[in-house]
């Protein structure tokens, strides 16, 4: 009954695009593909519909691969995640601050989310841009209840050598726990990508590296 709640509650913000699709009658590029790196043996897989209008709807499923050292595949480690993005404010991309609601659930575990995100940009310099990503959500999780998190990322951008560093914290209130990470982000050429952070500042802190592949037709 909770996971059927939870399909009710999140089926507008992933049916009501559809209907702008046909107002609209203007896709832009409609089509997302990100694929990238899990871990050591793990791919991240994410797809989507992008809607071109005002409200910048987005709706699409995501999963991760998780494969053993014999290279078989645990069925247990494919969850498949429906999400949803939509724009409630802010006119101009460059310009913000624009504001966001997001919207996920996962069907086989009835995990369901609910965010608002808020974004500034400010052009520092020809060279420099500053961004800031504010995010708060909140969250249930199937046997452990609900729960707040929030989150704050600061962005430098580098648009003349297709790089970012950034720094983020936050607090989730269901795992109880406090995250912070460094980091820095490049596009390699085209829509490839690398990445390393370091990760789990305030508890154990850890590196990672990450590659990635982003489209949009």
């Amino acid at each position: 009954m909770i996971r059927l709640m939870c399909a009710v509650a999140i089926a507008p913000f992933l049916i009501l695009p559809f209907s702008w699709v046909v107002q609209a009658a203007d896709f832009g590029r409609p089509l997302i593909w990100n694929v990238s790196r899990n871990g050591t043996s793990g791919v991240a897989i994410q797809t989507g519909v992008q809607l071109r209008n005002a409200f910048e709807p987005k709706i699409g499923v995501d999963t991760s691969i998780i494969a053993t050292k014999s290279g078989q595949v645990d069925q247990s480690t494919l969850p498949v995640r429906l999400w949803g993005r939509l724009r409630l404010e802010g006119s101009d991309k460059t310009n913000g601050p624009a504001t966001y609601l997001n919207t996920s659930f996962t069907p086989a575990t009835g995990a369901s989310s609910l965010s608002m995100e808020r974004a500034w940009n400010w052009t520092l310099t020809p060279d420099f841009t500053l961004g800031s990503t504010r995010i708060i959500e909140v969250r249930r999780v199937s046997g452990d209840g609900a729960g707040l998190s929030a989150s704050q990322r600061l962005d430098l951008s580098m648009p003349d050598w297709s790089a970012s560093l950034y720094s983020q914290a936050g607090i989730d209130q269901l795992d109880a726990t406090t995250t912070g990470s460094v980091g820095i982000e490049k596009k390699v050429f085209g829509d490839v990508g690398l990445s390393a952070a370091m990760t789990n500042l305030l508890d154990d802190p850890s590196t990672t590296f990450r590659a990635s592949y982003s489209r949009h037709w």
